[in-house]
């Protein structure tokens, strides 16, 4: 056995010996390190300055207060494992202030780092080095074996085929335990515009990528630096110095308003617009890709994104889409995001204002092209027909547009806005009223034209019915004479009246009978006796 302790002291002393110039070797690359960074952003006098002061501080920190002290003060109280123990208490003491003064690191950075120092802590004890080689190692290789296992299957993922997307997951579920993660992101809901910041994080270490997290019909665009880049839709990495700024939605949407227009008149009126589209999903025909480039439409001629997904989508129509993203600020206001599809609908406002102010009132409810026609179809057409080409080169394509529910009414105009407007609906109104009362006359003369045809036209059929009767009865009867046959016609005609009549009190019927009356006293008394 004491040849055994004789080794492993041995072992011991040749680890200790290349763990200090490893130490040694780690504190001049950060003195280097430091050295290239400052040098790139200051002159060469301050840099040298800079770096100069910050090699004293890890001398001293690092060489005399970590390696000189603790043996100088275990030689200077002649008490063994000494300076073993400043070596640990300072290691903890660092450890925690670290990941304490962490802002994003809450317990779990301390806790961490606690449960590893004292498993290390454990098999320095149990023998120096060598025992933390041998026992604390393989127990701590145990617990990242775990932690990889629960990182894949809690971390969320867009495949399960592991590679690049598994060791970021494993990563960030790794740096997340020590408190040192980036931000996760993750969209609140299937309608949002911005992804919220779930877990936030700061600046860790570069291997470690920030997840974001999204629905399956949202894109997210990703800003970094002054470019910006579009990833999703689910699960995707991103570089610690990127950052999404918003979500587009890849289904077809539809976004309403109310507008102010004025007509052809100049009267004032209030509508409704409509507008539906999404995102430019088609593969695009080689006739309508040469069409578009023409219009100086450069967007991708076909989807090449999230192609086994349920929603496909190009990169460069997602991209031209947002990059119609702005801010204003009014007057007294705060800041104001105009976002992609606000772009839309204010161009659809546009659009339906132009296409008003072209019609009169009339007109807004009468079709101008075909009689037959309707007016909100024709209005409808020249909306989509202004805003096709120019939707299509921010990649986005038009499904529907229209304006409706007109009304004159609005509480915010002044008294002598009122009075002009009452004015020209007045006149309107009066122009309406003429046009009514002509439509009226012209229909009462075009009724009693068609009467004085029809009782023309009856009374002739009548005369020429009557005619013939007689000839025919005549040529049945020769020696019958005329009078009998027209009282017998005569009663045949009161009888048709009678039949007919519907009101006794009605003045054709009453006039109809006293002519009846008056031949047939005619033809019996034709001398008024």
């Amino acid at each position: 056995m004491g040849g055994v302790f004789e080794m492993t002291d041995t072992l011991n002393g040749s680890i200790g010996a290349c763990m200090t110039g490893i130490f040694a070797l780690a504190l001049m690359f950060l003195v280097a390190r430091y050295s290239f960074k400052i040098l790139k952003e200051y002159s060469i006098t301050n840099a040298i300055f800079l770096s100069i002061l910050f090699m004293l501080e890890v001398l001293v920190l690092g060489g005399i207060v970590f390696l000189w002290l603790p043996y100088f003060l275990e030689d200077l109280s002649k008490q063994n494992f000494l300076a073993e123990s400043l070596r640990w208490s300072i290691i903890l003491a660092a450890g925690l202030a670290v990941f304490i003064g962490r802002k994003h690191a809450e317990w779990r950075g301390a806790v961490t780092f606690t449960g590893t120092y004292l498993l290390f802590l454990f098999g320095w004890v149990i023998d120096g080095w060598m025992g933390m080689f041998m026992v604390s190692l393989p127990i701590l290789f145990a617990w990242y074996l775990t932690a990889y296992y629960v990182a894949l299957a809690v971390v969320p993922a867009s495949s399960q085929r592991g590679g690049a997307e598994a060791l970021n997951r494993v990563m960030l579920f790794l740096a997340y335990l020590w408190g040192i993660q980036p931000p996760i992101w993750k969209s609140p809901s299937g309608t949002a515009y911005e992804p919220e910041k779930r877990i936030d994080g700061g600046q860790g270490l570069k291997a470690v990528k920030s997840l974001v997290w999204t629905y399956p019909h949202q894109a997210a665009g990703v800003l970094k630096g002054a470019d910006f880049s579009v990833h999703g839709p689910g699960a995707f990495y991103i570089d610690k110095d990127s950052q999404p700024f918003e979500l587009v939605d890849l289904r077809s949407r539809t976004r309403t308003s109310f507008i102010k227009a004025i007509s052809r008149e100049g009267i004032p009126l209030e509508a409704q617009v409509s507008v539906s589209f999404r995102v430019d999903e088609e593969t695009w025909t080689r006739e309508q890709y040469h069409e578009y480039r023409r219009a100086n439409i450069f967007q991708g001629r076909e989807p090449d994104k999230n192609l086994d997904g349920i929603f496909p989508y190009s990169y460069a129509r997602v991209k031209a889409a947002l990059s119609f993203r702005s801010k204003k600020t009014p007057e007294k206001s705060e800041e104001i995001t105009v976002r992609w599809d606000d772009r839309v609908l204010a161009m659809a406002e546009e659009a339906a204002r132009e296409t008003l102010s072209e019609r009169s009132i009339e007109e807004l409810w009468r079709a101008r092209v075909f009689a037959e026609g309707s007016a909100a179809e024709e209005i409808a057409n020249v909306m989509r027909n202004q805003l096709d080409l120019p939707l299509r080169k921010m990649g986005i394509r038009l499904i529907n547009a229209k304006a409706f529910d007109f009304s004159f009414n609005s509480g915010n105009k002044t008294d002598k806005e009122d009075e002009i407007v009452n004015r020209q609906l007045d006149a309107w109104t009066l122009e309406w009223e003429k046009k009514r009362s002509i439509a009226l006359e012209n229909g009462k003369a075009e009724a009693e034209r068609i009467q004085q045809e029809a009782r023309a036209y009856a009374h002739s059929a009548l005369l020429t019915a009557i005619a013939e009767g007689l000839q025919q009865t005549r040529a049945l009867h020769e020696n019958l004479p005329r009078y009998v046959i027209a009282l017998r016609f005569i009663g045949v005609l009161e009888q048709l009246v009678d039949e007919q009549q519907g009101d006794e009190n009605d003045k054709d019927s009453r006039k109809a009978q006293n002519g009846i009356l008056h031949a047939r006293q005619h033809l019996i008394n034709p001398r008024g006796e």
